[in-house]
Order: structure tokens, then sequence, then C-alpha cells
């Protein structure tokens, strides 16, 4: 299994070891931050220092990839980093766009990232789970089920000219169903590892907006931008960190 990581992975030695014990990786990182600090070669995100003789030394040993954000979704995030006056880092933005583009979670070790994230969206859904092969496997499967039906919804809603309550209206769909996946993956239990599962609808609605006024994009590619609406954030629970971190 493997996701899209923010800084918090890739702060030190430690950090990565403890993410592998959750989702064994390799870790997808944006290029574009990942050029930022090859260049500066010490960046700061969130008071989270990157160096980058340490993530060039995990990129070279295959621990993470670095992966191309197509450039209209680096337009994406810079336009919400605007919106949101700049309270959410740009490299936040870009991995979390990064997770929609490969259809991958978005796995962070800083609970406060996720915080910041939610003042541009909504979070959908939540629980926690053991951190199993077969949990993670289905609760990805339906992050992407999820995704293109959240986006067929957008999609419509901005052709329409209307935005509505979106988030409201797919949630109160799609809440039964994913309730019931959640309590048949409850059974899986005997590891003592959790993660925090979060689905977080993000408000695209002014980047967009921007795209169908100006006619800049084919629909299909409209579309398909529409669909990094849904976001799926993992995290270790806390308590198990506390414990991870009490072992050495």
């Amino acid at each position: 299994m493997t996701a899209v990581c923010d800084v918090s992975v890739l702060e030190s030695p430690e950090n990565l070891s403890t993410a592998k014990r959750f989702i064994g990786g390799p870790y997808y990182f944006p290029s574009s931050t990942y050029s930022w600090l090859a260049r500066e070669k010490v960046i700061s995100v969130r008071d989270v220092v990157l160096t980058y003789s340490l993530v060039s030394s995990f990129v070279r040993e295959g621990e993470v990839v670095v992966a191309y954000l197509p450039e209209i979704l680096d337009e994406v995030a810079r336009k919400l980093l605007f919106e949101i006056n700049r309270e959410v880092p740009l490299s936040d933005l870009r991995a979390l766009l990064l997770s929609g583009h490969l259809h991958l979670p978005f796995l962070t070790l800083d609970c406060q990232a996720l915080q910041r994230l939610s003042e541009k969206g909504e979070i959908l859904w939540e629980f926690s789970l053991q951190a199993e092969r077969i949990v993670l496997r289905e609760i990805i499967s339906a992050f992407r089920n999820l995704a293109t039906e959240v986006g067929e919804q957008v999609f419509r809603s901005l052709n329409n000219g209307s935005s509505g309550k979106i988030a409201e209206e797919f949630k109160a769909r799609r809440d039964s169903s994913l309730q019931s996946l959640v309590s048949s993956l409850g059974r899986w239990g005997g590891n003592s590892k959790k993660l925090n599962f979060k689905f977080l609808f993000l408000d695209l609605s002014g980047p967009l907006q921007d795209f169908l006024k100006y006619k800049t994009m084919q629909r299909g590619d409209l579309r398909d931008v529409c669909e990094k609406s849904l976001c799926l954030v993992i995290s270790p629970e806390l308590l198990t960190l506390r414990q991870l971190e009490n072992r050495g």
C-alpha cells in the first residue's frame, strides 16, 4: 500500500519509519515542492523543517517517489491559496491535489494539517479502523468510487450555475452505504495500530467557475478536476503514536 505524504513524514528518519508501520510505501511527494527544497536546501512548512540532504536520500533509496503535479492542478492549488489568505501552505494543497490525481490517500502525521485544510472544505465522514491491508484496500476503493460520483455532481452543479449544498446532499445520499462498509471492516482486529480516516470535501468552486467562465478547459478535463473535490486524509491515531513512541 502507498500514499501521498506530507512534510511531517519526511521530517526525520524516525517519522518515515513511523509512517511505514502503517502504510508501507513508497510515498509520493509533489515535484514542485521537491524542486523548491532542492533549490533552497532547507525549507519550513507548518514549522516542519525539511533538509534536502535527508529527503534526497529517501528519494535515492526508493522510499519516496517525486511525482509531477499537472500544471492545471498546480494552478488550482495557487488559486485556493489566495482564497484562504495563505492560511494553508501551498505545499499541503499541492500534496492534497496530487493525492486526488493519483487516486491515493493523503498521509500525514500532523493533526494540524487537517485542521487547516478543513477551513477550505468540510469533513463528510471520519472514523478509526485497524491498519490492516484489507481495510486500507477497501477504504481506498470506496474513496475512488465516491470521488468519481462527487465529481459528476460538482460538474453538473457547475454547469447549472448553482453550487447548492453539494457536500450535504452527497453525504446524505452515501452515508448509509459508507457506514455499512465501516461496520463490516470493524471486525478486523488484533492489530494494535489504528488509523484515522477522514473524507474531506474540498471547495474548488472558485477555480472551477473561472475555468468554466473563460472556457479554458475541455469539458472532460474540467470534469476530471471536479473529482479532486473529494480527498481521503489518513493519519495514525494519537494513542497509537504515543504507544509507538514509548516503545522507541
